[in-house]
């Protein structure tokens, strides 16, 4: 069981050998948040490594598919991970639960203005990461990409080339617009919770598209140093070194 003082996170972490989460997907815009307000957390939801096209809720030992989808929770209803939990506390659903942790923690905006385009801004970025992952699960959305690799190849194209660039220019024009900031974070002068989440994407889409990614980060020069940016805060760097923060899994930023 966690600690009292911890928060007890579901989401899926797909654990290897070497102790490491090799699947850090959308559960990682959560893990930010926690790591940058120094924060206990406990991670719920290791799985092994499962055949080509099993989802990981069909593993009915791990923790996450018994809290959300087993009838393990007895708290406020959570349709899907991510998922945390302290006490009788439950939250779902990764743009609510990142703003309760920036307001509960300290990476909130100062000022009511500011306080409604953090989430719009949140919304985009995690928008953008079920619609990279539908690209590699274009024929059966519940399965994983192994067993459709050759029919994403098209849609794995079209996402890097026509997607990718129009979001890539809009977060760059969400810097840009704050200039109360210097362009410096998404709104006013400090990182907030939505800063975790532009970091996230960015990095998924390094991960995911390297080459795309090269071409076309130069066009987007707040982007650019806004990831080098997040990277330098001293909880986000220790976090980055250490053997917590996980890696991609190679397909459907995961």
């Amino acid at each position: 069981m966690a600690d009292k003082d911890e928060w007890e996170f579901y989401y899926w972490c797909l654990m290897k050998e070497d102790g490491r989460n090799y699947m850090i997907g959308r559960g990682e815009f959560v893990r930010l948040m926690f790591e940058a307000c120094g924060v206990g957390y406990k991670e719920m939801g290791a799985i092994t490594p499962h055949k080509q096209g099993e989802s990981a809720d069909s593993q009915p030992e791990n923790e996450v598919a018994k809290f959300v989808f087993m009838g393990g929770n007895t708290g406020y209803p959570a349709f899907a991970p991510p998922v945390i939990k302290k006490g009788d506390f439950v939250l779902a659903q990764t743009p609510t639960i990142c703003k309760f942790l920036g307001k509960k923690y300290g990476m909130y905006p100062d000022n009511d203005e500011d306080e409604e385009h953090p989430q719009q801004d949140t919304k985009t970025t995690t928008d953008s990461r079920p619609e990279a992952r539908n690209k590699d699960n274009p024929m059966k959305k519940s399965k994983t990409n192994p067993i459709q690799v050759e029919e994403a190849k098209p849609y794995i194209a079209k996402f890097a080339n026509e997607r990718m660039p129009r979001f890539l220019k809009h977060l760059e024009a969400c810097l840009k617009a704050n200039t109360e900031g210097n362009s410096e974070y998404v709104v006013g002068k400090k990182a907030t919770y939505v800063d975790m989440g532009l970091f996230h994407v960015l990095c998924a889409a390094e991960s995911q598209f390297p080459d795309e990614y090269k071409a076309q980060i130069p066009d987007h020069p707040l982007l650019a140093q806004h990831k080098d940016r997040i990277a330098a805060l001293p909880r986000i760097a220790e976090y980055l070194a250490s053997d917590r923060r996980g890696f991609f899994e190679g397909n459907s930023m995961m």
